[in-house]
């Protein structure tokens, strides 16, 4: 949620739910945002080294473009 609309629906929360319930639900955001990073930290550690391999593929290409 951008800082523009946290404290507006944080309040919404807190009325409708009761005052706890703002800090529950960014708990709650914290951990599956944790959970992913453990859970998929195989497939990110994997996604980085494609960027990176294609990162040094286009310099090569770069760098062969200008030799010829």
């Amino acid at each position: 949620m951008s800082g523009t609309l946290a404290p507006p629906g944080a309040t919404l929360l807190a009325g409708a739910f009761g005052p706890a319930t703002p800090f529950v639900a960014a708990a709650g955001a914290v951990l599956v945002a944790v959970m992913i990073l453990v859970l998929g930290h195989a497939r990110l550690y994997r996604a980085n080294g494609i960027v990176e391999r294609l990162d040094r593929l286009e310099k090569a290409e770069a760098i062969n473009a200008g030799d010829s």
